[in-house]
């Protein structure tokens, strides 16, 4: 390859990377929120399945009230029911490989304990 056409590919591949850097970046934000989201259906699923925790309606509301807030409202309806059924997947599956002493389900019922549950004491 000539130099013109070095030069020309390195160009062009440059700022291709900057466009997808810049779309990724966007999408790690997103990420960051669903992660988040995730994150606390999975503690809230973990004291459900190993505390034999059964949540109303009221609790319900305030539970999915301080998650939205969390998230700053980035995700959407359809991606939190998503994320909902990964969790509750992702959390049966650990139960039932590891149990409820597991580490990662000591660190979800751990998440609950700090954050969810004095939303709860009313």
């Amino acid at each position: 390859m000539s130099r013109e056409k070095l030069r020309w590919s390195a160009t062009l591949t440059a700022t291709a990377m900057g466009v997808l850097g810049l779309l990724h970046s966007h999408g790690r934000a997103d990420d960051a929120f669903e992660a988040t989201y995730l994150r606390y259906q999975r503690a809230i699923h973990a004291e459900a399945v190993c505390k034999q925790r059964d949540f109303g309606t009221d609790d319900d509301t305030r539970l999915a009230s301080y998650i939205e807030g969390k998230v700053h409202h980035r995700v959407g309806p359809d991606k939190r029911l998503t994320l909902i059924e990964r969790a509750r997947l992702e959390v049966d599956q650990l139960v039932e490989q590891r149990g409820c002493d597991s580490a990662e389900i000591s660190a979800l019922l751990g998440v609950f304990q700090a954050e969810l549950a004095p939303l709860l004491a009313e």
